[in-house]
């Protein structure tokens, strides 16, 4: 078995806009829910063990784009840990959590 290693070229660098765009785009989407979140503070539609796999999925995204040296890879992780993250605060901090 071959393992196949990727790092940024000249070709594929080119191409990096596109994983800014979809970073940038994804945090654009989580705002409304975020509000909601915050405002108040009901979280029971994200239970703990979905919170905790996500985090440690987007940490591996982010950890993955720092191995490959891939920064739209490791900035997508980034910040879709820190969404999750504020959101898993919420729901340990929030009275009105209910679930």
């Amino acid at each position: 078995m071959m393992l196949v290693t990727t790092t940024d070229t000249k070709d594929t660098k080119k191409y990096n806009w596109v994983g800014y765009s979809a970073s940038f785009i994804g945090l654009l989407s989580f705002i409304p829910l975020l509000a909601l979140v915050y405002t108040t503070g009901i979280t029971k539609n994200f239970p703990y063990s979905a919170l905790y796999l996500t985090l440690v999925g987007w940490s591996l995204m982010a950890l993955y784009g720092l191995l490959v040296k891939n920064i739209p890879s490791l900035t997508l992780g980034v910040v879709y840990f820190c969404i999750f993250a504020s959101i898993l605060y919420v729901k340990i901090i929030s009275p009105a959590n209910l679930g």
